[in-house]
């Protein structure tokens, strides 16, 4: 998988800069939208889909990408970020801000469609379908800026005791506000999906 989860992996992480930390996940995330574009495909075509796995997906991108990946940037490297005086409305970081709410209100979204295909309604599909087309475009692009602008930006300004400090509120948010094992958790699923949507495609 993506993201290494034995502790030679731990400790490699753990002397990464912070936005390597966050490029890496960004590629986790990016295998889940490659997942949910392949479901998105499915649903369209009629073809069956396990209604678990779209409660499955939403799981991800609440629990991964929003709690976890976002609580990070939002908690941790953003607020680093304005207190060295970045703009927080605004700028870079605003922008970022504004999308992540714009990709709550998406997934809330899918997360209804999702429980009403478990349970049969017509236009579930649907629902479900235009929601996460709207969330893959609307991350794909967000995780292009980030990567390619925004984490730039921050290696730049930000000094080295400021990154060591993200780096242990990093580890703390995972230990205390995610729990123990709940990123490992979440790679699984990944990796479980990829394997019922991705890997029986190329063979």
């Amino acid at each position: 998988m993506i993201l290494n989860r034995n502790r030679r992996g731990a400790d490699r992480r753990s002397n990464m800069r912070p936005t390597e930390i966050l490029s890496n996940e960004h590629k986790v995330i990016k295998k889940m939208l490659e997942i949910t574009s392949e479901v998105c495909e499915r649903i369209s075509s009629n073809e069956a889909v396990n209604p678990g796995h779209l409660k499955d997906i939403v799981l991800f991108f609440k629990g991964f990408a929003d709690a976890c990946h976002h609580g990070k940037e939002e908690e941790i490297l953003f607020r680093e970020l304005t207190d060295s005086g970045f703009p927080k409305e605004g700028g870079p970081v605003g922008a970022m801000l504004a999308e992540h709410v714009m990709g709550r209100k998406l997934i809330a979204e899918m997360a209804s469609a999702a429980e009403d295909f478990g349970d049969g309604k017509e236009d579930a599909g649907v629902r479900f379908l235009q929601n996460a087309q709207q969330y893959i475009g609307l991350l794909s692009d967000h995780i292009h800026k980030e990567d390619n602008i925004l984490f730039a930006m921050a290696d730049q300004k930000l000094t080295s005791e400021q990154q060591d400090r993200i780096l242990q509120r990093f580890k703390s948010f995972e230990h205390d506000d995610m729990g123990v094992g709940t990123h490992e958790e979440f790679l699984k699923l990944v990796e479980r999906l990829e394997q019922e949507y991705l890997k029986q495609k190329t063979t």
